[in-house]
């Protein structure tokens, strides 16, 4: 097997600096764990200049010929390349799905609205990257043996120069954020869709409503504030195809070793922050100490379960976890985790098959609750509850929920905020949430 090229850096605590110094050159793609508090926030990811792209349109084709174009692409570079036994990520595949190519999964209805334009799906096959490790301290670039050696260079010598200064125009906003969906009508459609629990259609839906603005300057300049205001370990800016991508997820959809050892993450329940410690502890009790939010994560705990078994060996899918809480700059969440062991000619694109999108951002059971998305939602959701993540030449991967994210496009900036409805849902709370979730991220834009 080929070897790979290792330059040990400088640690750089702040990985927007780095991406500052190869901006112009190479367009990358981030994985910005906003070095989190934990685990969770061990691993900055920092790759671009791709060998290959993979893009899928905007419009659905109902087939999946662009997961098979991924599978077939990591087979054929996995055969040259080699893997960095203590990096999580050595080269392969990094990029996004949208929540849209839902509509190359299943058979559904198309999404009203459709008047945003990125690919539902954009991949970059890749052989470097820049790996920041939290833990330890340090910061390297990697590179396969087959990667052009003038890039490697240029990236080196790029790193070497002080970080570069903000000369981009300052991003502003023209006005406020302005919802897609009146109060009064997201609230009669909650009713409706109690209405289709109440007939047996679903168990849970989840229902979202989108907020945008007009706007002027650099959008790494928008996300920037907003990654220094909600630090999360699963944000993301990339700069793709007709968009740009400013992602501050605190969820992680799936998690996979090289192994075949797979995880996935769901978020179910939620309460807003408060600034008096004690309220804000309060809050946090209520939330672990409620049935409404226990049942709903375990509604989405058992389609998981039964979505990883598409993929996993019998009997080795477990939910070790559950209701476990996380508190975030903004808001508490109740996490579980479901945990599995991949049959042997599975790949993590695979498991994206079989999973996407997250059962936590649609609903029980996941396809019906998919038609009264669609059904309801005035707009297509976008990038809105897609993925973002990587898979490695040797399987290791890592994807997010893209929630709490934001796209820039055309000089106008999206945002969206949802909650999961169930049959005692109150619609004046439930609406409330769905401002709670990303009321900040607007806040930070609007300042």
């Amino acid at each position: 097997m080929a070897t790979h090229y290792r330059s040990e850096l400088p640690y750089q605590k702040d990985i927007s600096l780095v991406y500052q110094c190869i901006r112009d050159i190479l367009s990358p793609i981030l994985l910005d764990s906003s070095n989190f508090a934990g685990n969770e926030g061990r691993y900055d990811i920092l790759s671009g200049a791709p060998e290959h792209e993979v893009i899928s349109s905007s419009l659905p084709s109902q087939d999946s010929t662009s997961l098979e174009t991924l599978n077939n692409l990591l087979r054929e570079y996995a055969e040259k390349s080699s893997q960095a036994e203590d990096l999580p990520f050595s080269g392969g595949l990094i990029g996004y799905i949208a929540y849209d190519f839902n509509q190359n999964i299943e058979k559904l209805p198309p999404p009203k609205g459709q008047d945003i334009s990125i690919p539902n799906l954009h991949f970059l096959l890749v052989g470097w990257a820049i790996i920041t490790d939290h833990t330890e301290k340090k910061t390297c670039l990697v590179a396969q043996s087959w990667v052009n050696v003038t890039l490697v260079k240029d990236i080196e010598t790029a790193l070497t120069q002080p970080p570069k200064p903000l000369t981009s125009s300052e991003f502003t906003l023209k006005e406020e954020f302005s919802s897609n969906i009146s109060e009064q009508d997201y609230l009669k459609n909650i009713t409706r869709i109690k209405s289709y629990i109440a007939n047996g259609d679903c168990y849970q839906v989840n229902y979202a409503q989108r907020f945008s603005a007009n706007c002027d300057g650099d959008p790494w300049q928008a996300y920037l504030r907003l990654r220094a205001s909600t630090k999360s370990p699963y944000s993301a800016y990339f700069e793709a195809r007709g968009g740009t991508i400013m992602c501050t997820s605190p969820e992680r959809f799936f998690i996979s070793n090289k192994h075949g050892e797979i995880e996935t993450n769901p978020i179910k329940g939620t309460r807003p922050r408060n600034a008096h410690p004690q309220q804000d502890t309060a809050l946090a009790k209520e939330l672990i100490n409620s049935p409404k939010d226990k049942a709903e994560n375990l509604m989405i705990v058992d389609l998981l379960r039964n979505d990883l078994s598409k993929v996993c060996l019998t009997n080795s899918v477990k939910a070790p976890e559950l209701f476990k809480l996380h508190s975030f700059s903004n808001v508490h969440h109740l996490v579980s985790r479901v945990t599995g062991l991949l049959q042997s000619k599975k790949t993590p694109i695979d498991v994206l098959q079989a999973t996407f999108p997250g059962g936590s951002i649609t609903g029980a059971p996941k396809v019906r609750s998919m038609e009264i998305i669609n059904e309801l939602e005035p707009n297509q959701r976008s990038i809105y509850c897609g993925s973002i993540g990587y898979i490695g030449f040797d399987h290791q991967s890592q994807f997010n929920i893209c929630i709490r994210t934001m796209l820039h496009t055309n000089n106008k900036v999206y945002c969206w905020g949802g909650g999961g409805i169930v049959s005692d849902s109150i619609p004046e709370q439930e609406y409330q949430e769905s401002l709670d979730k990303i009321q900040l991220l607007m806040e930070t834009l609007e300042q």
